[in-house]
């Protein structure tokens, strides 16, 4: 989001401080909800307490970006009421409209394509503003772009401005919330993703501050509360032994992904990293002995059954018998937004979006076709398998994958299994040791 400082002068006074503007969640945030209902399996929140509830005056929440805009569909699910600033580039056609809304500001990169940026980044700031000091909630992406790599990207300056404008104001009674998104696998249909909420903001400022003074004071604190929701880590590299890490210490257990990930984010113990590393080596000899014999992964996991084998394959055969009729019946639309996605994206952090535009839609319109068809024709009970086929094979496809995989594994590298468990093993003892 651009810096700016300038508010429009001809904008309407604020309102009384004892006076709200009205914030309705709008039909958006419904249509963001079940966008993230079809395409995630399961969205969790660390840190709800810290939400504050939607009569609670004027509200900015500050939100860490990683998978595009599809985080706008996750973040506007559990903040909505709120309004969103928004890339003009995604509301300019009626198609990105049905997905997005918000106060429109101009990206840097988009600078080219828009003459009158500078025009639209000051009436959008005004515009933010006068929102706050109408008791209104605001949503904004600080890095103003997003990124899946190792670290959160620079914060750019306009955040910090609005905050400090509504200081100036004389009013103290905005808060201000960070939260940060994690993806497990971003780029996957009905994988798993975890909101952390951090604490507000502390904006009591020493008012013998210079404004120059106040506006590093409040970038610093800002910058500290978005680096405790999210994961930031020197090289790929360390990212992907954190993730991959992070992740094997969930499988059986009640540790969530986030927790993991910041628990290793200073550096993996030197034992957890030894075995990590002892593991990777038996893989890749594994996989140099029986080139032709394919082992799969889960979030850079190869998983394998813990309980007996027989009873992961017997588990493999019920949960594809329940689960294989909805994906044929919904066909159409899987392969619509798969195809959008391998057509569309150009880069990964945007594959979930288009799967997500334009699967989505489609998956509505085919729902609608095939419900208005079966009742035209009288077919009750086609349509309740149809309707119950389609339920089952969402809540089943993210276990029936992990099932999968743990079968293919045992099956094809069972000399790999035992290695794995003592894998496994190993990190939860470390992490029993680990006085963090």
């Amino acid at each position: 989001m651009p810096p700016s400082r300038s508010i429009d002068s001809s904008a309407p006074l604020p309102l009384a401080e004892g006076d709200r503007v009205t914030m309705r969640p709008g039909w958006h945030a419904g249509f963001h909800r079940l966008i993230s209902w079809l395409y995630f399996d399961r969205v969790t929140v660390t840190g709800r307490e810290h939400l504050p509830a939607p009569d609670a005056g004027p509200v900015l929440f500050l939100c860490l970006h990683r998978n595009g805009a599809v985080d706008a569909f996750v973040y506007h699910s559990l903040l909505a009421p709120t309004r969103f600033m928004v890339s003009v580039q995604l509301c300019r056609s009626f198609f990105g409209r049905l997905f997005f809304s918000g106060i429109q500001v101009v990206r840097d990169k988009d600078r080219a394509r828009t003459p009158d940026a500078d025009r639209i980044n000051r009436e959008a700031m005004g515009e933010c503003l006068r929102l706050l000091l109408q008791g209104g909630r605001l949503t904004i992406f600080p890095e103003g772009t997003s990124t899946l790599g190792p670290q959160h990207l620079p914060f750019r300056a306009g955040a910090v401005h609005l905050i400090q404008d509504f200081l100036d104001s004389g009013r103290r009674d905005l808060q201000v919330i960070p939260l940060g998104v994690h993806y497990e696998e971003p780029s996957l249909f009905r994988r798993r993703v975890e909101v952390v909420i951090g604490p507000r903001i502390p904006l009591e400022i020493d008012e013998t501050m210079s404004a120059r003074q106040r506006l590093v004071e409040i970038r610093r604190r800002m910058t500290l509360a978005l680096g405790d929701v999210g994961i930031n880590v020197p090289t790929p590299s360390d990212q992907e032994d954190v993730q991959r890490i992070a992740y094997a210490l969930t499988l059986g257990t009640e540790h969530e992904y986030f927790a993991m990930m910041k628990r290793l984010e200073r550096g993996v113990p030197a034992p957890m990293l030894e075995a990590w590393r002892g593991f990777q080596e038996s893989i890749r000899e594994r996989q140099a002995a029986a080139p032709g014999v394919r082992l799969l992964f889960h979030q850079g996991i190869p998983l394998f059954p813990i309980k007996p084998v027989p009873v992961y394959v017997a588990a493999f055969f019920v949960f594809g018998i329940i689960w294989l009729p909805g994906v044929l019946l919904n066909l159409p639309p899987l392969l619509a937004g798969w195809l959008a996605a391998r057509k569309l994206a150009d880069d990964e952090n945007v594959v979930s979006l288009w799967k997500s535009m334009v699967g989505v839609p489609v998956f509505l319109l085919w729902f609608a076709a095939l419900v208005v068809a079966l009742l035209a024709a009288g077919q009750l009970a086609w349509l309740v398998f149809y309707l119950l086929s389609t339920l089952v094979s969402l809540q089943l496809t993210h276990r029936f994958a992990k099932v999968t995989i743990a079968v293919n594994n045992a099956l094809r590298h069972p000399a790999l299994r035992l290695q794995a468990l003592a894998f496994h093993q190993r990190l939860l003892e470390e992490v029993g040791h680990d006085p963090a």
